[in-house]
C-alpha cells in the first residue's frame, strides 16, 4: 500500500477515535487553570479592601465629634460677656450713686462727706448765673461760701460778668483733694455769650484779681452754658470776667438789635404817611372826578335845552321851503 493511500485510510480513524475518546486537559489549560486558583485569593483581597474603607468613615466620626467639643467652647466664651455686662451696669450704678447734688447757702457751713463720693453744691443765683463747687475726697471737708457784693475791678481788659465775687474756705484745708472745682453757670434763658469768660483769682499781695493758666484748668461746657475751673487749692475769692472785646461784642449786638427795632419803627412810620397821602391824592381825585362828572352832566342839560330852539329853526326853514316849492307865499 502506497502511503498516500495509507494516510487517506488512517486520517477518518484517528479522528472517530478522537472524538470517542475521553477529553484530556491540555497540558497549557491546566496552568492556566491553576493561575486562576492562585488569582482568586487576590480577588477575595477586594472585600477586605472593601472593609478598611469602612474603618476610614469610622474614623470621620471622631473628627466631627471632636466638632462638638469646639462648639462647646464657644459657650463659656459667652458666658464671660455676661459677667462683662454686669461689671458696667454695675460700675454706672455706682457712678451714678457716687454722685450727690446739695444747695447750699450763703455764710451757712456744710458739712462735705468722705468716700470719694463726688459732691456738687450750687448756690443762690445772682443777676447773671450760679456759682458750683465740685467736691471728691476721702476725707470729708466743712464748706464755707461767702458772697462779696463790692468786689474788686476787674482785671485790664476784661469786665465783671458776675457783679459779686465768692469767697470760698474748706475748714480743714483745701490742699491734695480728689477734684476740686470752681463753676459759674448761667442763668436759664440768657442770651449772653460765656464761651471766653474767665474765673479769676483774687491775689491779697497785689490787690487784684489774677486771670492766668497757673490759677487753674478752666474749660467751657456748651451744653451747660458753664465755666468749670480745676484748682489745687479752692480756698480764696474768685470772680467771673469777660473780655472787653467779646463783651463790645455782646453789647453791639444788643445796640444792633436797638437800632433795628428803631429802623423798623421808622419804617413803619414812613409807610404810615406815605398811606396818608396816597389817600389824599385819591381822594383829591375822586373829587376831580366828581367835579367833572358835575361839568359833563350841566352841559348835557344846556345842549338838551338848546336842542329845541335849533331843531325848531330848522323845522321853520323846512316849511318855508316846502311852501315856496308848492307855490304858497309865506
Amino acid at each position: 500500500m502506497r502511503p498516500t493511500q495509507l494516510i487517506a485510510v488512517a486520517l477518518p480513524l484517528f479522528f472517530a477515535t478522537a472524538a470517542a475518546a475521553p477529553t484530556k486537559t491540555h497540558p497549557l489549560r491546566a496552568a492556566l487553570k491553576i493561575r486562576n486558583e492562585a488569582e482568586a485569593p487576590v480577588g477575595a483581597t477586594e472585600t477586605p479592601a472593601a472593609v478598611i474603607e469602612t474603618p476610614a468613615a469610622v474614623i470621620e466620626t471622631p473628627a466631627a465629634v471632636t466638632e462638638t467639643p469646639a462648639a462647646v467652647t464657644e459657650t463659656p466664651a459667652g458666658a464671660t460677656e455676661t459677667p462683662v455686662g454686669e461689671e458696667a451696669g454695675e460700675e454706672a450704678e455706682a457712678e451714678e450713686g457716687n454722685e450727690v447734688d446739695t444747695e447750699g447757702q450763703f455764710d451757712v457751713a456744710i458739712a462735705l462727706t468722705g468716700g470719694d463720693v463726688k459732691q456738687d453744691v450750687l448756690f443762690p443765683a445772682g443777676e447773671a448765673g450760679v456759682l458750683e463747687v465740685e467736691f471728691q475726697n476721702a476725707e470729708g471737708r466743712t464748706l464755707t461760701v461767702t458772697e462779696n457784693t463790692a468786689p474788686a475791678a476787674p482785671p485790664d481788659g476784661f469786665t465783671a460778668l458776675d457783679t459779686s465775687s465768692y469767697i470760698i474756705e474748706l475748714a480743714e484745708g483745701a490742699d491734695n483733694l480728689t477734684l476740686s472745682k470752681v463753676d459759674w453757670i448761667l442763668n436759664a434763658g440768657s442770651a449772653l455769650d460765656i464761651s471766653q469768660g474767665k474765673i479769676g483769682r483774687f491775689c491779697t499781695e497785689a490787690g487784684a484779681f489774677l486771670i492766668d493758666s497757673a490759677v487753674g484748668e478752666l474749660e467751657f461746657e456748651a451744653e451747660e452754658n458753664e465755666l468749670t475751673l480745676t484748682v489745687a487749692n479752692m480756698n480764696g475769692e474768685w470772680g467771673i470776667f469777660l473780655p472787653d472785646a467779646a463783651a463790645a461784642g455782646d453789647d453791639a449786638a444788643a445796640g444792633d438789635d436797638a437800632a433795628a427795632g428803631d429802623d423798623a419803627a421808622e419804617d413803619v412810620a414812613e409807610d404810615d404817611a406815605a398811606e396818608d397821602v396816597v389817600e389824599d391824592v385819591v381822594e383829591d381825585d375822586v373829587a376831580e372826578d366828581d367835579a367833572a362828572e358835575g361839568d359833563a352832566a350841566e352841559g348835557e342839560e344846556a345842549v338838551d335845552a338848546e336842542a329845541p330852539e335849533e331843531t325848531s329853526a330848522q323845522d321853520r326853514l323846512l316849511d318855508a321851503i316846502t311852501n315856496l316849492l308848492g307855490g304858497n307865499k309865506v
